[in-house]
């Protein structure tokens, strides 16, 4: 499938891809808003398989930066991750017509962030990612943005939300909850987080098939749980890799 996007990449280290490239992207989105991004290549990485692949969607007001000692982690362990930072965030634009403070976004605006979710799939799966092997990852709103693309973008396969709510910027999730069936969701919280862990308890309990729920104690929030509960990561990752590295074939459909 051929993508409407422009994008410029900019690796870290030599010009040839190695294994320690860090790549800076930006694309250009459907109504024509400029999405930034930073592709993190694995680390290690058999060269007879394609790795599998993690999107990953900031909090409101945040940035890819947060995601910072996830994708090292990540990449130690084999993964191709694509940080993305959402319109009006970061180095990241929005169309004129939009608030000029993401704070006044409505749905329809968050909504729109969809549409650049799968464009940076097929960014991923371009520079190597298998893509019978891809998982998305949001802390906060991202979590909530990730549930409705979940839902309708059946071509991944794993979605972990780091303090999900029932309602995040306008973005509701309960009734795209109920509608994953057989899909794995992993939702994850601290326990003194109050409306982050009653909304992933909620979540968990009306989302039907293969929905776990793991809380940690303290208060923090989103990407805050992997420095305040260091065990949060490697959880994480293992039960990712329980889905995404089952089946790590050569090649896939996109």
């Amino acid at each position: 499938m051929g993508l409407a996007i422009t994008a410029s990449i900019y690796f870290t280290g030599c010009a040839a891809h190695n294994s320690a490239d860090i790549a800076s992207i930006t694309f250009t989105s459907t109504d024509g808003v400029t999405i930034y991004a930073r592709l993190y290549y694995p680390m290690q990485q058999d060269t007879a398989t394609m790795p599998p692949g993690l999107i990953l969607l900031h909090r409101a007001g945040a940035s890819h930066e947060v995601w910072q000692s996830f994708t090292h982690r990540a990449r130690q362990t084999g993964y191709m991750l694509l940080a993305l930072d959402l319109r009006g965030h970061g180095d990241s634009t929005s169309p004129p017509e939009y608030p000029n403070n993401h704070r006044d976004y409505n749905s329809t605006h968050w909504l729109a962030c969809l549409d650049d979710f799968s464009q940076a799939r097929e960014i991923l799966i371009s520079h190597g990612a298998n893509p019978d092997n891809i998982g998305v990852i949001g802390e906060g709103l991202g979590a909530n943005l990730g549930l409705h693309w979940y839902y309708r973008e059946q071509r991944l396969h794993a979605l972990v939300a780091l303090s999900p709510g029932l309602e995040y910027q306008g973005i509701q999730t309960e009734s795209v909850a109920r509608e994953l069936t057989q899909r794995p969701v992993l939702y994850l919280a601290s326990d003194k987080d109050n409306y982050a862990v009653r909304s992933a308890t909620s979540l968990r309990d009306m989302t039907p098939g293969f929905a776990e729920l793991r809380t940690f104690s303290g208060f923090a929030h989103g990407t805050d749980l992997f420095v305040t509960s260091p065990n949060a990561m490697e959880i994480t990752l293992q039960w990712l890799d329980g889905i995404l590295k089952q089946d790590a074939g050569h090649s896939g459909s996109s």
